[in-house]
């Protein structure tokens, strides 16, 4: 449910959030003019990502081999 104080709040930070839009399209044109470069590897990579993110009991993943 939307209050009255949430609706501020997302009004405040929409600014922001358009300045981080236009900050992760410049990097990914930087990807595509081949300034920054991506890596392979030979071994297969899982990402688990931010761990912190939504709370930090996340379980680890401790031995992929049987996947």
């Amino acid at each position: 449910m939307l209050t009255d104080h949430t609706i501020k709040f997302n009004k405040l930070l929409t600014p922001f959030s358009f300045l981080y839009g236009i900050g992760v399209r410049f990097r990914n044109q930087l990807f595509d003019w081949k300034i920054l470069r991506t890596e392979r590897y030979d071994l297969p990579i899982i990402c688990v990502g931010n761990l912190t993110v939504g709370g930090p009991e996340k379980p680890l993943i401790r031995n992929t081999s049987s996947v």
